[in-house]
């Protein structure tokens, strides 16, 4: 959006997070109830709120707040945060 923290400037209302989490570690993500949010799973298992994401899932928030996110095993994922 604004190349923020040497980030790549795209034309695009989207924030791109791209994580490694180990098993059985947690985080949340808080977001804007007025965006939607994308989770792709890269490589591993995450559980995202009560669904379960294996390597290529994804899944879409439309009426997100806090997502609360754990790796079942060690996992790689990318979280877009789109408007």
């Amino acid at each position: 959006q604004d190349g923020s923290c040497n980030s790549m400037k795209i034309l695009q209302d989207v924030s791109v997070f791209a994580s490694v989490l180990e098993e059985g570690e947690k985080t949340n993500y808080l977001a804007d109830d007025k965006r939607n949010v994308y989770i792709h799973v890269a490589k591993g298992e995450l559980q995202v709120n009560n669904e379960v994401l294996h390597s290529g899932d994804a899944i879409i928030l439309t009426t997100p707040e806090i997502i609360n996110i754990k790796a079942m095993i060690e996992t790689e994922f990318l979280l877009f945060d789109l408007n």
